[in-house]
């Protein structure tokens, strides 16, 4: 059982908030303030706000949606978007239909880097690199 006035954070005891303080940079009532929520682990690692979300797409775990936008070649925002919209299963296939209205890419991706992917390929089709490299 703890003696009052100790504080472990991270495997490590303090003999007080003051010395825990001094010894991972911040100030006491940083310290302080990361026990009452229960963050103790986080205290001085230089991470403010909440931790990231962990994100479900077509399957795979990610440990956060920019990690998800960086495997799937997509934004944060178009990963959000298939999140909310219930759309997660096709996020990063390629071409989505975002629905009427346009949007920013107009109207038949999720975001500018997959309309900016089929554009691509579109101009490498026409100049026949796509066919050669199939062949």
């Amino acid at each position: 059982m703890p003696v009052v006035g100790e504080v472990t954070i991270r495997g490590v005891t303090y003999a007080s908030v003051k010395v825990a303080a001094f010894a991972l940079g911040v100030t006491p009532s940083s310290v302080w303030r990361a026990r009452q929520v229960g963050s103790l682990e986080s205290v001085g690692l230089g991470r403010n706000g909440p931790a990231p979300m962990v994100v479900r797409v077509r399957g795979m775990i990610y440990p956060s949606v920019k990690a998800a936008a960086a495997d799937l070649g997509v934004t944060g925002q178009a990963v959000y978007k298939a999140i909310t919209t219930g759309r997660e299963d096709v996020l990063g296939t390629g071409p989505m239909p975002v629905g009427r209205g346009g949007g920013s890419a107009g109207g038949r991706f999720c975001d500018r880097a997959a309309k900016a992917r089929a554009d691509k390929r579109q101009v490498l089709d026409e100049v026949g690199v796509l066919n050669a490299a199939k062949t």
